[in-house]
């Protein structure tokens, strides 16, 4: 190295030079010298030769220009600077050294340093070096002098480099170093280097060519230069040159066409970056954040306490308990104003995480997660949920606190999974395999389960108002606990099974219902009465409606009646007690029925209830009449009491209609049946002025004629009638038939009803009935229909016991011919009946003629006879009558219908 100058600064621990001579610094007192020796290398290889221009000690010093050559050893107090050259062949051992040439300098301010003059020696730097001069090489862990073909020296400490740095050639030994090298100049190499630490280039870092230094185990050559265990940073470096295809080469029309040999390896990797960006998205996290928490509901069947309002003073402890506390108050419900009662004992509460904000990214397509930071090593690291709850138990109205009690749990999942609820989880990317997750998110769902404060007590003393406060906060491994948040909730729990077992729902009971008949209205029908309208007076009363508890409402006690036409007409027959207090005066009296309870008043548990009506039977055109006997004859009063529940218990009483000697009239009399239909009126037909049907269905006796010889003018006008208008009894006669609704029977029959028979020996009895035609045209026949008893004999057959025989009786007849006749619309031959014959009543003869048609079974056809004599219905003879006669006590007829043309 020609014109190198080396300025050394005295370390603390004397450094040492192996030679045949020695100069010890530290014996020239080199603790208080800060001289300079300037030292000049020169002449062959393997020589050292130290000049020293001038030495000054502490007394003035001595200078001398010339050499210093010494085999001894030399002391110096003061300071010593030398100009020339110093040659030193032993050991040179300094507290301070500085080595100054004109361009460069290597500092040592620490450590040994021992300098060799030949290729056999070394120097060993621990301390700092700085080179700032050129040619220097690097070889085996040695600085060497590019005339040296060993290394000099061993380097550990740091080692900057700021000047051009390139090695000789022909120098190709690795150079491992484990300190850190920052070049600010060029760095050229010839052979690999490799770095543990960090190596820092600002200039630029020249390889003449690379060197093979090893093989993989398959034989395959490794080609680089420079090894680094740890990272190379440099500001840039270029793309190099392609061994297959080069740059610029099978491009054209690619972007990638714009590189070269010196194109920037950053521009390169950064257009891929933009290539890829899209299909290689960065790790993302979950940016919903924890934002409350929902208290839910847990075994919160609620129910519905007993219905019933609390009397003036009761007997009963449970309800005595609950007005103490103040939730059972006379008048009112008990609990009243309580809308949700919770029945369940083990009531209570979880509570569910609530993420706010929006996120694309997350572990799982739940939406209830939120993040919880980044990952710990990859890994997801814990998450807590802590949460403290205070329980208070108020038992009585005012809300005042009876019990408290209060707990802490704290929950924690540790890595991914769920734990009580507690959920933690990565967020994985989009490509996994590629790009590692960095972040995690969480919930919690229903957690901390919290039952109430009795612990599932049922006693009635359990009743009362539940309080829970909760207050709930949680941490994660990146993130402090969070504020707290708090939720408060409150409701009412009550054993309601145990209260309805010892409130149980009562019976009512009624007294003896009484009935009282007032007034009747009869009329008469063929001679028999029948009950038209009456009025009854009903009372009754009905005891322990109000213990336990009463019914609030309208209708806690009822008196109604059912049956046929019955009718109250005034009467205190509902009793209410809605809003708790009595609201229907007189109605409502102490236990001893003597004093009543005011309206507005709060019934008391012994109180009993009074009942009455007035009743009216009455309708339109109603019977109880059937064929043998009357039905129904009575009708029903019921009396009922409704419990607190609102469940009403029936007491029916049954009362007749009529009862023999009832209405002032005397028990023998018997008991009437009721016919509605006004005196006289009748639901017959008798009269048509068009084609149509004449009936008669023995509702009434308005076309009814007496049998006597006047009824055989066929004409209603000339007939002797019955008495229809007014009420009459008795009325039959010996040959009469009767008419009760609906049929038409034998008095005193088996049919028959009220009337015995007039004359038990006349074993015919008839009945008349007269029909006007009223058409201005010639009728040849009618067609006769009969319902109930359908079948006839011959007129003329009086041998038939329980038998019917119908004649028709046409006006024309007497009007002609001086001959009473009528057509049996059964008979095939005509008989001529004299004055006291069998089935004739009247006093002249009868001629009975014969039906020429041959339908003489019902519906039977009748054909007015054109000889010997003629009896036209026509504009002039427009009247018919239809006599029947019953022998004996047959079925009835029930009606009869002519259809007429």
């Amino acid at each position: 190295m020609s014109n190198q100058y080396l300025k050394l600064r005295r370390s603390s621990v004397p450094g040492k030079v192996p030679d045949t001579g020695s100069l010890d610094f530290g014996e020239l007192a080199l603790n208080t010298y800060d001289g300079l020796v300037f030292m000049k290398k020169s002449g062959s290889l393997g020589e050292e030769v130290i000049s020293i221009g001038s030495v000054s000690g502490s007394g003035g010093g001595t200078t001398n220009t010339g050499s210093l050559a010494t085999t001894g050893s030399n002391r110096f107090n003061g300071d010593q600077t030398i100009t020339g050259s110093l040659t030193v062949t032993n050991t040179i051992t300094a507290q301070k050294l500085i080595v100054q040439t004109i361009s460069s300098s290597i500092l040592y301010s620490s450590g040994s340093n021992v300098f060799g003059n030949n290729i056999s020696n070394t120097q060993v730097f621990t301390g700092s070096v700085f080179i700032t001069g050129s040619n220097f090489l690097f070889n085996n862990n040695r600085v060497i002098d590019s005339s040296l073909t060993s290394s000099m020296s061993v380097l550990s400490a740091s080692f900057a480099v700021s000047a051009s740095w390139a090695p000789s050639s022909g120098v190709a030994n690795a150079f491992p170093y484990t300190g850190s090298a920052l070049i600010t100049g060029s760095l050229g190499v010839t052979g690999p280097i490799s770095i543990v630490g960090s190596l820092f280039v600002t200039g630029s870092v020249l390889n003449a060519a690379p060197a093979v230094i090893a093989t993989t185990s398959s034989g395959v050559a490794n080609n680089y230069a420079v090894v680094v265990s740890q990272s190379a940073w440099a500001y840039n470096h270029n793309v190099g040159v392609p061994t297959s295809n080069a740059w610029g080469s099978n491009l054209p029309g690619s972007y990638f066409n714009n590189f070269t040999n010196n194109t920037d390896v950053s521009e390169v990797l950064r257009f891929i970056a933009g290539l890829l960006s899209a299909s290689a998205p960065d790790a993302s996290p979950n940016t919903k954040t924890y934002s409350t928490y929902t208290a839910n509901t847990q075994n919160s069947t609620t129910g519905t306490v007993t219905l019933g309002s609390v009397p003036s003073a009761t007997s009963n402890t449970t309800i005595n308990y609950l007005q103490a506390q103040g939730f059972a108050n006379s008048g009112s419900t008990i609990f009243s104003g309580i809308s949700t009662i919770y029945t369940l004992s083990n009531y209570g509460y979880t509570y569910t995480s609530v993420s706010a904000g929006s996120s694309t990214v997350s572990s799982s397509a739940d939406t209830q997660l939120f993040g919880l930071g980044p990952l710990s090593s990859g890994a997801p690291t814990l998450f807590n949920v802590s949460g403290s709850f205070t329980f208070r138990f108020k038992n009585n109205s005012a809300k005042t606190d009876t019990a408290t009690s209060s707990s802490q749990t704290l929950i924690t999942q540790t890595g991914a999974g769920t734990t009580s609820g507690v959920s933690l989880a990565k967020i994985n990317t989009t490509n996994p395999a590629v790009i590692p997750a960095a972040y995690q998110d969480g919930k919690y769902a229903a957690v901390f389960s919290n039952a109430l404060y009795n612990g599932g007590a049922s006693a009635v003393s359990a009743s009362g108002y539940y309080h829970i406060s909760a207050s709930i906060i949680i941490s994660s491994g990146s993130s402090a606990y969070t504020t707290a948040i708090a939720s408060n909730a409150e409701i009412f729990y009550a054993p309601l099974t145990t209260i309805s077992t010892n409130i149980p729902a009562q019976t009512p009971t009624t007294g003896s219902t009484t009935i009282a008949y007032l007034t009747a209205i009869s009329r008469s029908l063929s001679g028999a009465p029948y009950l038209s309208g009456s009025t009854y007076n009903l009372s009754s009363s009905v005891s322990g409606a109000f213990n336990p508890l009463y019914y609030a409402a309208a209708g806690i006690a009822l008196l109604s009646t059912s049956g046929t036409g019955m009718t109250q007409t005034s009467g205190l027959t509902t009793v209410s007690t809605a809003t708790g207090t009595v609201q229907t005066a007189n109605a409502v009296y102490d236990s001893t029925g003597t004093t009543a309870r005011a309206t507005s008043t709060i019934p008391f548990e012994t109180d009993i209830i009074k009942l009455n009506g007035l009743y009216t039977f009455a309708g339109t055109n109603i019977t109880n009449i059937t064929q043998t006997t009357f039905t129904p004859t009575t009708f029903t009063v019921s009396v009922a009491g409704v419990n607190k529940n609102a469940s009403t218990t029936t007491y029916p009483n049954t009362f007749s209609y009529h009862v023999a000697g009832t209405f002032g009239q005397p028990a023998s009399s018997g008991s009437l049946a009721y016919n509605t239909r006004t005196q006289g009126s009748d639901s017959a037909t008798y009269t048509l002025s068009a084609a149509g049907n004449l009936t008669t269905a023995f509702t009434g006796e308005t076309n009814r004629l007496q049998i006597s010889a006047s009824l055989l003018s066929g004409s209603y006008v000339s007939g002797s009638k019955f008495i229809t208008g007014s009420y009459s009894v008795y009325t039959l006669g010996s040959l009469d038939l009767q008419i009760k609704p609906g049929y038409l029977v034998k008095p005193g029959g088996a049919n028959g009803y009220w009337l015995v028979d007039p004359s038990p020996s006349q074993t015919y009895k008839y009945a008349a009935i007269a029909f006007n035609r009223n058409i201005a045209t010639n009728q040849p026949n009618i067609t006769l229909t009969l319902a109930g008893n359908t079948t006839l004999v011959d007129w003329a057959n009086s041998s038939t016991n329980n038998s019917i025989s119908i004649l028709i009786i046409p006006q024309s007849v007497l009007s002609t011919v001086a001959q009473a006749s009528g057509i049996d619309p059964v008979a095939t031959s005509t008989t001529l009946l004299s004055i006291g014959d069998v089935g004739n009543p009247f006093n002249r003869s009868l001629n009975v003629l014969a039906n020429s048609n041959t339908q003489k079974t019902n519906p039977f056809i009748i054909d007015f006879p054109t000889s010997p004599n003629a009896f036209p219905l026509n504009a002039t003879y427009q009247n018919f009558v239809v006599l029947v006669r019953y022998i004996g006590d047959p079925t009835p007829l029930t009606s009869i219908t002519l259809a007429v043309a």
